[in-house]
């Protein structure tokens, strides 16, 4: 499925002009008060990113190929759900403890079971090529990272659905995954150290 010509010619065209709008009204409006504009790009990004994602799992429905057959593919699906994490994230810090559960909830809930789907896909593309083309560093690297993002979909997935029947206070959520960021910094530092001289740096 060919997108480019209708990103291209429609959506940067008429969303860029649409930004520019958007952001002198928020100027304008949220003068003096920049703490106040996150809320606001939390709920117009959160939804979009939604979107996208479905729209990504529909092509692969539509089309029937398979994300192992194309590496480029399973970068951008990498891309995609780092994307959705960081959304999450500013999600999460943008939104007040004390605020009612909402529809903006149940949307990023919906986002991060829609991410779920699209990084099982992935670590299942990731799975089919390891067992064609035998492991690599970059084949392990990309393996442990998805890993630990469907781990933490899975736990975000958790504590906003009992968040949302309020099982679960959202600073406890918030609490949860502060916990669990040291963990990619970790990993990272293993790829940069200890990968290179196990594959013998190739």
């Amino acid at each position: 499925i060919d997108v480019e010509r209708f990103v291209t010619q429609w959506v940067v065209v008429f969303g860029g002009g649409a930004l520019l709008v958007v952001a002198a009204y928020l100027v304008e409006r949220k003068k003096g008060r920049i703490e106040t504009i996150a809320p606001v790009l939390a709920r117009i990004f959160t939804p979009l990113l939604l979107v996208v994602l479905v729209s990504l799992l529909v092509a692969l429905l539509v089309t029937g190929r398979a994300p192992s057959e194309n590496r480029e593919l399973l970068i951008w699906f990498d891309a995609l759900l780092a994307l959705v994490l960081g959304m999450t994230l500013y999600s999460m810090s943008a939104r007040d403890a004390e605020e009612r559960r909402g529809f903006w909830d149940v949307t990023l809930l919906a986002l991060i079971i829609v991410a779920l789907v699209v990084d099982a896909v992935a670590l299942s593309g990731i799975a089919s090529r390891l067992a064609e083309y035998g492991v690599s560093p970059n084949r392990l690297a990309a393996l442990v990272a998805n890993i630990l993002l469907l781990v933490n979909l899975v736990l975000l997935a958790i504590g906003y659905g009992r968040f949302a029947f309020g099982r679960l206070r959202y600073q406890a959520l918030v609490d949860l995954q502060m916990r669990y960021l040291p963990i990619y910094p970790l990993w990272a530092a293993v790829v940069v150290v200890v990968l290179p001289p196990l594959f013998g740096f190739k």
